[in-house]
Order: C-alpha cells, then sequence, then structure tokens
C-alpha cells in the first residue's frame, strides 16, 4: 500500500508539472500567433516561427517552403539546420520521391518516426537531403491560405521518434499563423487597397489566440469535469457555432465514454454515456484514435458507420460534426465534440482551434481526475517528502563541504599570483574554473635565470578534471625539480611517458583509455630574453607590433593512449622588446553567449588581443574578465578558463 501511495504521488507531481506546461505551451503559442502575423517578409516570417517553435519541440531542423508556381517547386528560403541558414534550395514538386511534393500534391500530413524505417509509407524511394544532414523524425503539414494551398512547413530532429501528436497540434496551429501570414506578406507589396481587410483578419486571428489562450488558462486552473466542460464552452462558443458542445471521459472500468453535462442550445443534458462497443460517430473517433470532420451527417455518416442511422441517444441529430480524441502522452483519456444543425458549418481553421486546445483539456481531465481520488493521498505524504527533501538536502551539502575541501587542496597546488607577478612581473593570470574545482590550472617554476610556465587543460572540468590536474602538477614538478628537465619539448615528451603511465595503471582492466591533458609550456630566459615554446594541440599567442602570430602545437595530446611516446617540436624565439605572448585553455573561445547564443570563437579571442596588447597586462586582465562575463550573460558557463599574459 505504501508503495502504491507513493507511486500515486509521483504521478499527481508528474500531472501536475505536465499541466503547467501545458499552459506555458499554450500562453507561447499566443505570443506566436501575434508575432508570426505581425510580420511582413517571408525571411522574417521565417525568423520568428523558428525562434519561438524551438522552445517547443526538436527543431534541429526547420523550414517553410513557398510554392512556385511558373517552377512547379517548393522553395526554401531560409532552411535552418542546428541554428544555421542553409543554401537556398528547393524541392520539385514532379519529384514522387520527395516527402515535401507528397504532402503538397495530396494535401497530406507526414509525420515519421524513423527515416530510413518509414519513408515507404509516402514515397517509394529515399533520396538524401540536398543540403545539410541527414535527420530521423521529421514533420510536414501543408500550408493553407484561404483554402489555397501555398507550400509547406516542417520541423526536423536528428532523434528517433522526436515528434508525438502533441507536437503536431502545436505544429498544425502554427502552419494556420504561418499560412496567413506569408499571404499578407505576398499580398503586401502591390495590394494596399486590401490592408484594412486582411488587418481585420489578422487581428480576429490574434484576438482569438488571445481568446485560446485565456482558455487553456482557466481550463488548467479547473479541478473538477464540470468546471473544465463549464469553462471551455463558456469560450468556445465565441470562436465558432457550438450549438452542441461535449467532452467525452473514457473510464476503463465499466468501457465506456461518459458524457457529463453535454451542452445542447445552451442548457445542460442529463448524463449518458457511450459503451466502447457501441456503432457511434464517439467511440468510432476513440477506438480509431481519428478525428471525425463532417459536413452534413446525413450523406457522410457511412464513412464512420455502418447500416443506417441510429438515433441520438440524447437530444436531436446534428448535421456539422467534429470530434477529435483526447490525447495524455501516449495514450487517449477521452474526447472533445462540437455540432451544429447546420451544414458545412466548420473549416480547417475550426478544426486547428481545437486540437490546439485539445492536449490542455485531456492534462485537464487527467488532473481532475487525480485530485479527486488522491487529495488526501498526497497530504498524508507531503510530510514524508518533506524529510526526504531534509535528508537529500544533508547529504547534497555534505557533498558540497567535500568539494569545497577539496577546492582548498587545488588552490594550495597552485601558485600564488603574486609568485607569478614576482617572476613575471609584467603578467596577468585570469582563472575562472567551471565548478568549485578545475580541470584547468596554470604551472610556473623558475631555474636560475629561466622561468619555466605552463597553461594545462585537463580533460573534464569538476571533481574529474581536478583529480587529473593535481597528477599534471606534481608530474610537471617532479621533471623539473627531480628529473632536471628543462626544455619544453622534452617536458612534454616525459610528462606524456608519467601521465600514461599512471592512467595505465590506475585503469587496469580498461580499453583505450581517452583522458589526458591539452597544454601549452614555455620557458624564458630572464637574461636573453630567449623564449622557447612546445605544445599539446594548444598553441601560443605572440602579439608583435601590433600584428598576431600564432604558433601552433603538436597535435599530440598528454596521456591519451598512445601506445608510443611522440616527439613534440620545440619552437625557439627570440623575443623583443614591447612582445606580448599569450597561453590559454579552449574555455574562452568556447564560451556560448552574445545575442545569438553562438560560441565567442578564436577569431574574435585573437582580435581582442591584439587590440589591448598595449595597455598594462593588470588592465588586460581586467577587460577579457568583462568581455567574457558580458558575453557570456545568463547562460552556463561550459568549461574552465585559463588565461595567462607575458610582457617579457
Amino acid at each position: 500500500m505504501e508503495e502504491e501511495v507513493r507511486l500515486r504521488t509521483l504521478e499527481v507531481v508528474k500531472q501536475k508539472e505536465e499541466i503547467e506546461k501545458t499552459y506555458e505551451d499554450a500562453k507561447h503559442l499566443s505570443e506566436i500567433g501575434r508575432h508570426i502575423t505581425s510580420q511582413l517578409s517571408i525571411e522574417k516570417i521565417n525568423e520568428v516561427v523558428y525562434e519561438r517553435i524551438n522552445k517547443l519541440m526538436h527543431a534541429e531542423g526547420f523550414g517553410i517552403g513557398i510554392f512556385e508556381e511558373d517552377q512547379n517547386r517548393i522553395f526554401y528560403p531560409g532552411y535552418i539546420e542546428k541554428g544555421e541558414i542553409l543554401e537556398e534550395c528547393y524541392d520539385a514538386l514532379d519529384n514522387i520521391n520527395n516527402l515535401a511534393s507528397v504532402c503538397f500534391n495530396k494535401d497530406q500530413q507526414i509525420v515519421i518516426g524513423n527515416l530510413r524505417e518509414d519513408y515507404s509509407k509516402y514515397i517509394p524511394a529515399y533520396n538524401p537531403p540536398q543540403a545539410g544532414e541527414e535527420v530521423t523524425s521529421l514533420i510536414y503539414l501543408p500550408l493553407m491560405a484561404k483554402d489555397k494551398k501555398i507550400g509547406v512547413i516542417t520541423v526536423q530532429s536528428f532523434e528517433k521518434n522526436a515528434y508525438t501528436e502533441y507536437h503536431l497540434n502545436i505544429l498544425q496551429s502554427i502552419a494556420v499563423y504561418t499560412g496567413i501570414a506569408i499571404d499578407n506578406a505576398s499580398l503586401y507589396e502591390n495590394m494596399e487597397e486590401r490592408v484594412v481587410e486582411r488587418t481585420q483578419e489578422i487581428d480576429k486571428a490574434y484576438q482569438n489566440t488571445k481568446l485560446i489562450g485565456q482558455i487553456s488558462r482557466d481550463i488548467s486552473e479547473a479541478l473538477s469535469i464540470e468546471k473544465i466542460i463549464s469553462k471551455v464552452y463558456g469560450n468556445i462558443n465565441t470562436l465558432m457555432d457550438a450549438t452542441c458542445f461535449g467532452i467525452g471521459i473514457y473510464d476503463e472500468a465499466s468501457q465506456s465514454i461518459k458524457m457529463p453535462g453535454f451542452i445542447e442550445n445552451g442548457e445542460s443534458m442529463e448524463d449518458f454515456e457511450y459503451n466502447i462497443q457501441d456503432d457511434r460517430l464517439a467511440t468510432w473517433c476513440f477506438n480509431n484514435r481519428k478525428e471525425i470532420f463532417i459536413g452534413d451527417y446525413f450523406s457522410e455518416y457511412s464513412r464512420y458507420l455502418k447500416g443506417t442511422i441510429k438515433k441520438a441517444i440524447s437530444g436531436k441529430d446534428s448535421t456539422s460534426i467534429i470530434y477529435l480524441p483526447l490525447w495524455l502522452k501516449e495514450k487517449v483519456v477521452g474526447l472533445i465534440t462540437v455540432q451544429s444543425y447546420e451544414k458545412n458549418a466548420y473549416t480547417e481553421y475550426h478544426m486547428d482551434i481545437l486540437r490546439g486546445l485539445a492536449t490542455t483539456i485531456a492534462a485537464a481531465i487527467e488532473n481532475a481526475k487525480l485530485y479527486e481520488s488522491l487529495e488526501d493521498k498526497v497530504r498524508e505524504r507531503t510530510a514524508e517528502v518533506v524529510k526526504q527533501k531534509e535528508i537529500i538536502e544533508e547529504k547534497n551539502k555534505n557533498i558540497t563541504d567535500s568539494i569545497i575541501y577539496a577546492k582548498r587542496i587545488q588552490d594550495a597546488t597552485l601558485p600564488a599570483k603574486e609568485l607569478v607577478r614576482n617572476y613575471l612581473h609584467d603578467s596577468f593570470v585570469l582563472f575562472k574554473p567551471k565548478d568549485i574545482v578545475s580541470g584547468d590550472f596554470y604551472w610556473i617554476e623558475r631555474v636560475d635565470d629561466t622561468i619555466l610556465f605552463a597553461v594545462v587543460d585537463c580533460t573534464g572540468h569538476g571533481v574529474p578534471g581536478a583529480f587529473l590536474s593535481l597528477i599534471g602538477h606534481n608530474s610537471l614538478n617532479q621533471i623539473v625539480n627531480e628529473l632536471k628537465i628543462y626544455q619544453p619539448n622534452k617536458i612534454l615528451e616525459e610528462l606524456n611517458r608519467i601521465v600514461s603511465k599512471t592512467l595505465h595503471n590506475s585503469t587496469e582492466g580498461t580499453i583505450n583509455i581517452k583522458d589526458g591533458m591539452d597544454m601549452a609550456i614555455c620557458s624564458l630566459n630572464l637574461t636573453t630574453n630567449l623564449l622557447q615554446f612546445s605544445g599539446a594541440f594548444n598553441p601560443l599567442y605572440l602579439v608583435r607590433d601590433g600584428n598576431m602570430e600564432e604558433i601552433k602545437g603538436d597535435k599530440f595530446p598528454i596521456g591519451a593512449g598512445f601506445t608510443q611516446n611522440p616527439e613534440f617540436t620545440n619552437n625557439v624565439i627570440q623575443l623583443k622588446e614591447g612582445d606580448c605572448i599569450y597561453l590559454f585553455s579552449d574555455g574562452y573561445a568556447d564560451q556560448f553567449g552574445g545575442p545569438k547564443g553562438k560560441k565567442f570563437k578564436y577569431s574574435r579571442f585573437k582580435e581582442i588581443l591584439v587590440e589591448i596588447n598595449n595597455k598594462a597586462m593588470s588592465e588586460q586582465h581586467d577587460i577579457l574578465n568583462q568581455m567574457i562575463e558580458e558575453w557570456q550573460g545568463d547562460l552556463e558557463q561550459i568549461d574552465d578558463v585559463c588565461v595567462i599574459g607575458i610582457r617579457p
């Protein structure tokens, strides 16, 4: 019993999270509609739709295809893959092996969870993409404007089965606004006289979208089936003819679809139900998990039902009828219906409105059912949840305290920045660990008139990187102070031997271990100003007379499982007055940020170093630190950052 209560409690919490997400998505759809329909260019529409839809589903690939009648093709003015706009591409509509042409020509929705396995449901043969990479999951929907096909919209993912009925419903809603916006944009240039008419249509769509968002919020707050039905009906009747309206709920125990509070002509009728074995439109919708769209029931019923027309269980027969299954995750929990006595009362636009609400309604119904049956159990479990929270917080505190203590140990191994400035008077160290402890470290040692110094980037960050950094730091001290090796390339070769041996001994039984270090190491003779440099992947930047020179390291990491020790190159440079040299890990250039959330990149890093190299080293430190913090903004720091600058 206790395990059952625990599982039900977790289910309640999960359902609450899903309802909150559904409500947020509904609000987001309202915002999307407003933004899409306010754009007056195809490129801007493409950008706005992608920006918004990428928050609601996997959209590694996204495109809006425009029908070009004179070319008989679908043209993509700005297809986006992995956040980058690809070169202009198109799909020929006479190509039977093209999914976009099937979608457009047959007015068919295409939903594929595994392209290589499922393409044959739609096309005879598979052709690789014109541009970009091959995807796995995809959706294609036709774009309509005033009952006219104007193109297609597609979202694509590299993951299998990335899309559900929920995502399809969202994209269907967005396709309506996209079609309106594209049609408006194409007419705007040479049809100014229609602006007033189109503005009214757009305003209506916007107002309807806001109303849908309001309905979704009201539904999400309702905790009873009766309240949900009342709130939906009270609003949806302003968007379409809902002479008859009902929400059916599947009851597994009785194997029936219960219809509480069915509304006809504004009046609630007595509750009734359908056995799922009955030959009715409601049961057909539920059993087949498919939508029903009827403009004239008396001539179209045979598409769904056998035999003669059956008398309505309650009330009178409707003429125009919509039924939609209510999906929650991968399960149908009921259905929604709107009905009218008029013929052809509904359009695809009305279907899209109901699709946009269906997921919210399903989640709200499930939440209401759970709320009614589990409210007492939730209270009983609250005390236990609080206790578990306290235990977890205590454990987290112990772990964090241990890591903080480990930081003290790591900090004790790092050279004090005052020591670095004592050895190299005109220098700075910018050191920003991603976590409490770091996988990057810097090292410095003096031997007579020669200063040896390095920046090292160990595999990973946090605790694993910190352990590896201790191995590297101690090994460097051993090589210089005990083995008396001072030449940078020889130091790297000996370090590679020690680290490889250490990792192999500590990971016996593993295969092809890849842990290691990238680093740059220098020796500087203070008397002759002769600099020697060697690098394991990492380079050295030299700024001289306002120009940047990059001295690249060898493409060998330290201790990454090579069977033989590689030989590293020793670069010798005679420094001049005013020269500045920089050693660094990859954390600075790889940080995501800026207005588009992209990497800082090495090219920008180089430009900044050239721009600031005439400034004092302390000022260079402050500029670099401020610039990376502003670039990062609210995004997470992705790696440790270490930069050393020296003016000999």
